[in-house]
């Protein structure tokens, strides 16, 4: 058979112009015998694109012959612009532009702060994307961008205090409201159509909270944690002395109790908010009412003007861990405690000296282990820390976790880090983790490397709580909060139409949602450490 067309390989039909022949087969074929050509996709748009592929020959019955051919366009990456939210000198992540309370717009460098009061914050923690941020009550922030449609990609926390009710706002319409627990750091991704050259996202406070940005990129991220409570009036001097907790109220389950010597307080006007002012006793006792289990507790002790030294804290077991203060400056120490009823810290004087010793901060953090899960199949690798799960992981008594029901398939794209680049797909299946009864900070992740995926129904304990969209290429992150009443965690993934029949897992994490206490132990009248 010849083909007789000029060019050989013609491409016709509505989307053409995405498609074209970089490679034009040979001539004459011979009969049962096969030549190649070869097609490029460069999509103009996103979303799918037909094309027909027509060669004219002189066969008898079949000229010219047709075949059909699509794609589906995703944004280009290559164009991201990536800001990291944060002070003035805090670190920057590779790749990203720093923004600060001071960045406003201007035609010259295309982005900025456009209206709002606006402050920054370092916490210190975390990575350079999540230990700082920009906040404001209503802000806005505007990007220069050619008209199209973007992905847009939020991260939204703060690494020491919870936020809620976040509204967030792209090209003046409402797309979301979030909130964010201690110990939390939210994505979120939207899609965005821009037709006046500029992209525009506003956040606004909907109630009692602040607003807090990590970073913001075309595929971008946030955070958030911790509750504080003060210790705020000058402690009595008494055998019994009890302080007011939050101005006045005493809070459930936090107390300061002295011994046979007295206590004092004092402010000293330097250093950060937990570094400036103190509570002092020869021999005291603070008591925190926890759940049972195993705590990290870390301590702040010392004097921004005087040294101390001689320093003892004991536990109720009578484990014993020693400091020795001898220089104007806070110190910090971390221990163990397995004491089941409470995480009671006595510190008093020894040595030498028995003079006040003076306490700053006290933090009692949950020390449960997480459970980590890694979708993928029998032999693609595993992320350091978590279990495997392939298509062929069944729940059973024994093992604690598996798939309960639905047919599972497995892929492995070979691109992306170890939780990306391999998943675990379904039409509708059920996943099983035993765990016990309690309230849990459930993340996942959903996506594929190589293909988009739509309406993908998630349902945690028989609830459905999200329908997820991915792009190609894109894994997304999603954390919930979910109590078990039944001994065992189900999550049911379900593919509820659209263009695509299957939803798809990357991991999974399930950890307690207990919150990190800190107790900011100073004088009265001193400042609490808190979001501002």
């Amino acid at each position: 058979m010849n083909l007789t067309g000029n060019p050989r390989v013609e491409i016709v039909g509505a989307n053409a112009a995405d498609f074209s022949v970089v490679a034009q087969p040979a001539t004459p074929i011979a009969e049962n015998g096969s030549t190649t050509f070869q097609i490029r996709f460069d999509p103009s748009v996103a979303g799918l694109r037909t094309a027909t592929v027509r060669m004219a020959n002189d066969d008898a019955d079949e000229n010219p012959y047709d075949f059909v051919v699509q794609g589906t366009g995703t944004q280009q990456q290559a164009s991201a612009a990536k800001y990291d939210f944060g002070t003035s000198d805090s670190p920057v992540e590779s790749g990203y532009t720093r923004v600060s309370e001071g960045t406003t717009y201007s035609g010259a460098s295309s982005f900025g702060w456009v209206s709002g009061t606006i402050f920054s914050r370092d916490r210190g923690v975390g990575s350079n994307l999540e230990r700082d941020f920009n906040g404001t009550e209503d802000g806005t922030f505007a990007v220069n961008v050619s008209n199209g449609t973007y992905a847009v990609t939020l991260m939204l926390g703060d690494v020491a205090y919870a936020h809620d009710r976040m509204g967030v706002f792209l090209e003046g319409t409402q797309t979301d409201t979030v909130d964010t627990l201690p110990g939390q750091v939210l994505t979120r991704n939207y899609s965005v159509t821009v037709t006046d050259g500029q992209l525009t996202l506003r956040l606004r406070i909907w109630a009692a909270a602040m607003q807090t940005w990590s970073s913001m990129r075309w595929r971008s991220s946030p955070r958030c944690l911790r509750r504080s409570t003060t210790l705020g009036r000058p402690i009595r001097r008494s055998n019994r002395a009890m302080p007011s907790v939050g101005g006045g109220n005493v809070q459930r389950g936090v107390e300061l109790r002295l011994g046979q010597r007295h206590g004092l307080s004092r402010d000293r006007g330097i250093g950060t908010n937990l570094e400036r002012d103190f509570n002092g006793t020869e021999d005291g006792t603070i008591a925190v009412d926890v759940p049972n289990g195993t705590y990290a507790v870390t301590l702040m002790l010392g004097d921004m003007a005087f040294g101390h030294d001689g320093w003892e804290s004991s536990w109720k077991e009578r484990k014993r861990t020693r400091w020795t203060l001898c220089q104007a400056k806070c110190s910090r120490a971390t221990t163990r405690h397995g004491d089941g009823r409470s995480a009671d810290v006595a510190i008093g004087g020894s040595g030498r000296q028995r003079c006040k010793r003076g306490r700053h901060a006290l933090e009692v953090k949950p020390s449960v282990p997480e459970k980590k899960y890694d979708f993928g199949t029998s032999d693609s690798p595993v992320e350091s820390g978590y279990a495997r799960v392939s298509e062929a992981t069944t729940y059973s008594v024994a093992s604690s976790f598996g798939w309960a029901n639905g047919t599972v398939f497995s892929r492995d794209r070979g691109v992306g880090s170890n939780l990306e680049r391999d998943f675990n797909g379904t039409e509708d299946g059920t996943f099983a983790v035993d765990v016990s009864n309690g309230t849990y900070a459930v993340m996942l992740m959903l996506g594929d490397m190589a293909y988009a995926h739509d309406r993908m129904g998630v349902f945690l304990e028989g609830t459905q709580r999200d329908t997820v969209d991915t792009l190609a290429g894109q894994v997304l992150t999603r954390i919930y909060s979910v109590t078990v009443t039944d001994g065992q965690l189900t999550l049911r993934l379900r593919d509820l139409g659209g263009n695509d029949a299957n939803a798809v897992i990357n991991a999974l994490e399930v950890k307690p949602a207990q919150s990190l206490q800190t107790l900011a132990i100073g004088a009265g009248s001193s400042t609490v450490a808190g979001p501002g």
